[in-house]
């Protein structure tokens, strides 16, 4: 027989015992009396409290999965922003274009925009996202044709950048990339802020020909104007550094992004300010007060910059031709402190601005140069010229820089465009260091392309190989018989520079003295008395027969 008190832990263990049947309970009631009521009600209390709080909890859960539900619908569907740093994550499989596949205009009827309900959208947009590769992205394009809407269309050119960042030359040639620019272009007026931000980057991104894409940059550029009150800091910077990436200057909208920027300055962080710097210096539309005032920010965040944030800086500093002591001093001690974390390209670009600033700090460029040696067989043409120019105009020799860079450039011969050509046969010059295998090459490529070399290059080249005593008479020859046809064409100093460099080779070419001769009287007005006597005693050496 139960008694009371064990009756009582019965109750307490309730959520286990529930099930008691009923003919127990009535006869532990007439066994007890009164005080066996009381028990039986606060039983049934229990249980219905019990009985409630499952209930409750269970309709909480539901809710909550159906709030986590949405926020995932509505993450799906919303373009993720856009980091400035151009930074990508690598395919995980190669872009495949089948160039078999059928056209879409040759199999469909001229595009129209079918009404949808958000969920067809929201799925396609998912699609979009769940894609590795750009030719998956592209097949959806293809198939859901002209019912993308706003979001679809910045979401899919925003992953398209993502996977074809490195090589997008096959991807902007299909159909369905052409077709996507085309519906970008009809709806631009209806993305917002956000997705008008993330296609610029893209296309930025990517580095598509903004001569073959101007359709479509006018009608993002316009939109852009429209709602540019609503861009946040990253998507104004963002949306300035792709327009300078393409080198497409929408004028109105440069101008309201510059005003822009001084007016929100105080909200940038350190990505925005570099981007705002390093865009609006490539556009020549930033201004004194927003560079004083992006120098003034950046001071106090200038170690929170990474290192090519950091480089972008001080570069935009350069162009403008704006030296501030203040961040060069702290750009100066950051780059002490990280040399060992500086890749090839920010080596480069801080070597180039301190010495288009008229920087001739040693300890400065003692660290560049380290910093250069580690990393020399990353180096790209760009990057090697512009390196070796920017020591040869801080005057900083250092041999072993020198050894490897002599090494790198030989073996970049033919890589390097006219103009780091005749940038790194230049310094070369200008440091007085060659060897045999680095003249070989750089001859060697020279002669092969003589035809398309700048005048001011040649003149250029003449110069660095008579002053490295290379006297290979190909060399001199090939170029004679070009300075000679064109010689009407050459700028007194150009002319200055070329005969003087035959002069000093000890090298006459018959024809060419003959035409650089008439070309120097023609032009006699236009030499500097420095020039011009350099020019007579030059000549004297050439043909003592030629007066002027």
């Amino acid at each position: 027989m139960m008694t009371p008190l064990l009756f009582t832990a019965t109750v307490a263990t309730a959520e286990v015992e529930v099930m008691a049947p009923v003919e127990e309970v009535v006869s532990e009631i007439t066994l007890y009396g009164l005080d066996a009521w009381v028990d039986v009600i606060f039983l049934a209390c229990f249980l219905v409290g019990v009985y409630f709080f499952k209930t409750m909890n269970s309709r909480s859960k539901t809710v909550e999965q159906q709030a986590q539900r949405a926020k995932a619908a509505a993450k799906a569907a919303t373009v993720e922003a856009v980091d400035a740093d151009t930074t990508s994550p690598t395919p995980v499989s190669p872009i495949f274009i089948d160039e078999e596949k059928p056209k879409w205009r040759d199999q469909r009827a001229a595009p129209r925009t079918p009404s949808r309900s958000t969920d067809y959208h929201r799925k396609l947009n998912q699609q979009i996202l769940a894609a590795t590769y750009s030719e998956k992205i592209l097949d959806i394009i293809h198939d859901a044709g002209s019912t993308l809407n706003e979001v679809n269309l910045a979401t899919a050119v925003h992953r398209i950048a993502r996977w074809s960042k490195k090589d997008p030359s096959g991807i902007v040639q299909t159909e369905d990339w052409k077709f996507l620019m085309e519906l970008i272009r009809q709806n631009a007026n209806n993305f917002a802020a956000q997705g008008l931000a993330n296609t610029m980057w893209a296309l930025g991104t990517m580095k598509i020909e903004a001569a073959g894409a101007e359709p479509v940059l006018e009608a993002l550029s316009a939109a852009c104007l429209e709602k540019l009150d609503s861009f946040n800091p990253q998507a104004l910077t963002n949306t300035a550094w792709a327009l300078a990436t393409l080198k497409f200057k929408h004028v109105a909208l440069v101008e309201e992004i510059h005003a822009l920027c001084v007016k929100h300055l105080q909200s940038f962080n350190q990505q925005d300010l570099a981007n705002a710097a390093w865009a609006l210096a490539s556009l020549g539309a930033l201004s004194r007060e927003l560079l004083d005032g992006i120098g003034a920010m950046s001071l106090c965040l200038l170690p929170s910059f990474k290192p090519q944030e950091m480089a972008n800086l001080i570069w935009a500093f350069a162009v403008c031709r704006r030296p501030e002591p203040a961040v060069m001093d702290k750009v100066t001690r950051l780059v002490s402190e990280n040399i060992s974390t500086l890749s090839s390209q920010c080596l480069s670009t801080v070597a180039w601005s301190f010495a288009k600033l008229g920087s001739k700090d040693s300890a400065l460029c003692a660290d560049l140069t380290h910093g250069c040696v580690s990393r020399m067989r990353f180096f790209n043409p760009r990057e090697l010229s512009n390196t070796l120019w920017a020591f040869a105009t801080m005057q900083y020799r250092d041999e072993q820089f020198l050894e490897l860079a002599a090494g790198a450039a030989a073996r970049l011969a033919d890589q390097f465009s006219p103009e780091e050509l005749s940038n790194v046969m230049w310094a070369f010059g200008n440091l007085q260091f060659s060897t045999s295998t680095l003249l070989d090459n750089i001859a060697r490529s020279v002669v092969s392309r003589k035809s398309t070399l700048p005048l001011h290059s040649v003149a250029n080249l003449l110069w660095a190989f008579s002053v490295l005593e290379f006297r290979t008479p190909i060399f001199y020859r090939t170029l004679a018989d070009r300075a000679g046809q064109e010689a009407g064409r050459f700028s007194p100093a150009d002319l200055t520079t070329i005969v003087w460099a035959f002069a000093n080779a000890g090298l006459c070419f018959p024809e060419f003295v003959g035409a650089a001769h008439e070309a120097c009287k023609d032009k006699k007005s236009g030499f500097r008395p420095a020039e011009w006597a350099a020019v007579e005693k030059a000549f004297s050496k050439l043909d003592p027969s030629r007066s002027f």
